[in-house]
C-alpha cells in the first residue's frame, strides 16, 4: 500500500509543474536527465497540515528526462518494479506545462533550477483540502 501511495504521489508531482521566475536560460537548463532525491508531501485538511518525506535510494532511482523536442519521460525502479511514462511539455511565458501521453489533463506547478539542482513544488486543491508536493532532483 505504501508503494502505491508513494508512486501515486510521485506521478502527481511529476504531472503538475510549471516553470516560473526563470530566465530564458532555464529553457536550456531543464534539458537532460534528473534523478529524484526526495519528495515531501504536505496534506492540509481543515487547516491541519501533515507532512511526510520519502528519500529515494540509488538502487531505486526515479529519473526524469527532458528532451529538446518537448518530450519527457519518467522511469522508475521502485521496490523491484519498473515503471515508465512519457509525455510532452511546452514552455510559454516562463510557464512549463506537461501532459502525460496516457492522460487528457495537463498539469502545472513551479520549478526552480539552480545549477545542477532542481526543486519542484506542486499544489493540488480539492474538496476543502490541499496537497503540496516538494521534490528535489539532481542533474546527472
Amino acid at each position: 500500500m505504501k508503494t502505491m501511495k508513494v508512486l501515486a504521489t510521485l506521478f502527481v508531482a511529476a504531472a503538475m509543474f510549471a516553470l516560473t521566475g526563470c530566465s530564458k536560460d532555464a529553457e536550456k537548463d531543464i534539458i537532460g536527465s534528473w534523478r529524484l532525491l526526495n519528495t515531501t508531501v504536505t496534506e492540509t485538511y481543515q487547516g491541519q497540515p501533515h507532512s511526510e518525506t520519502e528519500t529515494l535510494t540509488e538502487d531505486e532511482p526515479i529519473i526524469y528526462t527532458f528532451n529538446e523536442n518537448n518530450t519527457f519521460s519518467m522511469s522508475a525502479n521502485y521496490e523491484g518494479n519498473d515503471f515508465n511514462r512519457t509525455g510532452t511539455y511546452s514552455l510559454n511565458n516562463d510557464k512549463l506545462t506537461i501532459k502525460w501521453d496516457d492522460e487528457e489533463q495537463s498539469f502545472t506547478g513551479t520549478v526552480k533550477i539552480d545549477g545542477g539542482d532542481m526543486t519542484m513544488t506542486f499544489i493540488e486543491s480539492y474538496d476543502g483540502s490541499s496537497i503540496e508536493t516538494v521534490s528535489r532532483l539532481k542533474k546527472f
